[in-house]
């Protein structure tokens, strides 16, 4: 007996050393920064970016990457930009260390080369799909059950929004309901406003449920602060029912074994700035580990993935997320799998 108790002992006594020797080092990160080879990308290539911590014998978890517009320049969770369009971006990375801490640093990138486009098509995150043979015909003209009656907003409408609900030095909201567009112009003198006013005000734009004109179908949020380089009018419907989704979610069945939502976004390709979304979506995706957000075209047949759109599904059933992109808005329940 006495012998077993000391072999217990002994054990105890190693586990506690081995603990103690892969115990963390305790040196508090002081900065992050980003290593870059060079601060300029053509459109269509990539740079490979990394992160360094001081002191370099801090230790950390985990380190996530944002792009300031995803439109010129996407970055992926490794650190890798990928030019889209002519203009300049700022890449920052947040490095979260043992205690949840958060440490960011930034660092200017120019995008060089033409308008550009999405000419990744090859990577795992996007790809064309093939047509159905018995899908060769558009699919017939259909009314999605929800409405967008009041057409464009006016300026004087969403200016008087903002002086109404500016607060300087905090961030307060305004809803819109049943507009179908936005104009850059619109957004852009609601920037100068807050710009003035001190405050920001952001503007929810509210997609209504025909059967149930008091139901929101869905919600898109824009930052004026963001429209500065906007040129274009804004399309707000979002709908969701199956005759504006089932052909998108049928086909994206038939290619991949994963459980897909299917969004549909009156706008067409990029926003020109990244939009914020709340949609009723139910909770048919609310076990998934990991959601994945891609923007399908119809028109192309051809898909991409939306990167860092902080996608989450909240126990009411509403799926929010952040995106660049408009199109058919497919919600996976993890990367696409191919069958």
């Amino acid at each position: 007996m006495k012998r077993i108790l000391s072999i217990v002992l002994v054990l105890l006594f190693a586990a506690s050393l081995t603990g103690t020797a892969f115990a963390s080092t305790g040196v508090r990160i002081t900065r992050v920064r980003i290593f870059a080879p060079s601060t300029t990308v053509r459109v269509g290539r990539t740079l490979q970016l990394e992160e360094r911590v001081s002191p370099s014998n801090a230790t950390y978890d985990r380190a996530e990457w944002f792009s300031s517009d995803w439109d010129i320049a996407d970055v992926d969770e490794w650190g890798e930009v990928t030019g889209y369009r002519a203009g300049e971006v700022t890449i920052t990375v947040r490095v979260f260390d043992e205690a949840g801490r958060r440490h960011s640093g930034s660092i200017d990138i120019t995008v060089t080369g033409g308008t550009g486009g999405n000419s990744s098509s090859g990577s795992s995150g996007s790809g064309q799909l093939d047509r159905d043979p018995e899908e060769t015909r558009p699919p017939a003209a259909s009314t999605p059950p929800a409405v967008n009656t009041g057409g464009r907003i006016s300026a004087a409408t969403v200016t008087n929004a903002v002086r109404s609900n500016a607060v300087r030095g905090q961030t307060t909201n305004a809803i819109f309901r049943g507009y179908s567009s936005v104009a850059a112009g619109t957004l852009k003198s609601a920037n100068t406003e807050m710009q003035r006013l001190g405050g920001t005000v952001l503007l929810n734009f509210d997609t209504m449920n025909a059967a149930n004109p008091k139901a929101v179908e869905g919600r898109v949020t824009i930052n004026p602060r963001n429209s500065t380089n906007l040129t274009q009018d804004m399309q707000l419907g979002v709908f969701t029912n199956d005759g504006a989704t089932g052909r998108t979610r049928r086909t994206f069945e038939r290619f991949f074994s994963n459980r897909v939502v299917i969004i549909k976004a009156s706008q067409k390709g990029s926003y020109g700035m990244s939009v914020n979304y709340a949609v009723k979506i139910g909770t048919d995706l609310a076990n998934s580990r990991q959601l994945k957000l891609y923007s399908y075209d119809p028109g192309t047949n051809r898909y991409q993935e939306i990167r860092n759109s902080n996608i989450w599904l909240d126990r009411n059933g509403f799926v929010h997320f952040t995106t660049h992109l408009g199109d058919d808005l497919v919600i996976s329940d993890g990367a696409l799998r191919r069958r």
